[in-house]
């Protein structure tokens, strides 16, 4: 989570995470509250809990307070994304990447064709308590739904919706980091039917509250 201007980032695993991280931070001067290997908060739990648990938030306490309920204190993002895409994104990450590759994620799969990665991460059941490597794993819904959400973002027109937020400038806007290599095709291409209705049933929830087609055919159209 990234905090600055009265309004908290909340961010979501393959959905544009290192191009708001070097926007809110080297752009706009914001500051981490919670870092990438740390699990999310329970902003539910007792003050004195957290505090005790994340010292470092200290001077956060009235944000965490004002991501409550709705309560208007603090203006909260995200970014979503189609989760087909975000699937396909995933895969590309843990098996193609070898500046990035995952000997213990890989073992646990136990192959790196896309529909072993589909089968295995969809059987999977990480905990609200993952650190963010481990969300991945994760539906969006599941990462970010026991939080306000006063804006999402789409990842696919990710400047567009970034520069409606109140403090945006059109002179700051998110850089395309951590880009997938050019021979990637279009994520339709790497479905069929058995590892769509995978992902479509896993990722219900997500499909249902970003307003993304279930229809693979329909690619990108929400």
């Amino acid at each position: 989570m990234i905090y600055g201007d009265g309004c908290v980032y909340i961010p979501v695993e393959k959905c544009a995470t290192h191009s708001m991280r070097d926007v809110l931070q080297n752009a706009y001067g914001w500051r981490l509250l919670f870092g990438d290997g740390q699990p999310f908060p329970n902003v539910d739990l007792p003050v004195e809990w957290l505090l005790k648990r994340y010292p470092h938030i200290a001077p956060f306490v009235s944000v965490l307070a004002g991501m409550k309920g709705d309560a208007a204190d603090v203006f909260t993002f995200a970014v979503c994304r189609n989760p087909y895409d975000r699937m396909v994104s995933t895969w590309f990450d843990v098996t193609q990447k070898v500046a990035r590759f995952n000997a213990e994620i890989l073992a646990e799969v136990g192959g790196i064709d896309f529909p072993v990665f589909v089968d295995w991460a969809t059987s999977r059941i990480i905990p609200d308590s993952a650190t963010s490597r481990r969300s991945l794993y994760q539906t969006q819904s599941a990462r970010i739904g026991k939080f306000r959400i006063d804006k999402l973002l789409r990842f696919e027109r990710l400047n567009q919706d970034f520069a409606e937020l109140p403090f945006a400038r059109p002179d700051k806007l998110p850089p395309h980091l951590n880009r997938t290599s050019h021979d990637r095709r279009h994520w339709s291409t790497y479905y069929d039917d058995t590892t769509a209705a995978k992902v479509r049933e896993w990722a219900a929830a997500d499909f249902d509250a970003f307003g993304y087609s279930a229809d693979i055919d329909e690619r990108d159209a929400a």
